[in-house]
């Protein structure tokens, strides 16, 4: 259905994001004098990411609790993916944790 399809797309839309800002911090991290003395493009476009990947992340949630709910796919599927989403959720909190997104 749309619904099952939209959630896939949502989940690997945001997991993209999250590596992107991984990818991106580690290269900054990398780079660091280069970039404290004039920030890239790419950080200040990771300085946003994580806010959309979190809106991302809230949305993979509740796709989730609807994938249980209504029975989406086979139970291995919905094993995977809510165990993606776990990760989705663990990676913004590392995140947190190391005040790369502050909230």
């Amino acid at each position: 259905t749309p619904r099952e399809r939209g959630a896939r797309w949502l989940l690997a839309g945001t997991g993209l994001l999250w590596i992107a800002v991984v990818a991106i911090f580690v290269l900054a991290w990398v780079n660091f004098n280069a970039e404290a003395a004039s920030p890239s493009l790419a950080l200040r476009v990771g300085r946003v990411l994580p806010y959309v990947a979190l809106v991302g992340t809230v949305g993979t949630v509740v796709a989730t609790v609807l994938a249980w709910r209504d029975g989406y796919w086979s139970l291995p599927v919905r094993l995977h993916y809510s165990l993606v989403v776990t990760a989705a959720i663990l990676v913004a909190w590392q995140l947190y944790l190391l005040r790369v997104v502050p909230l």
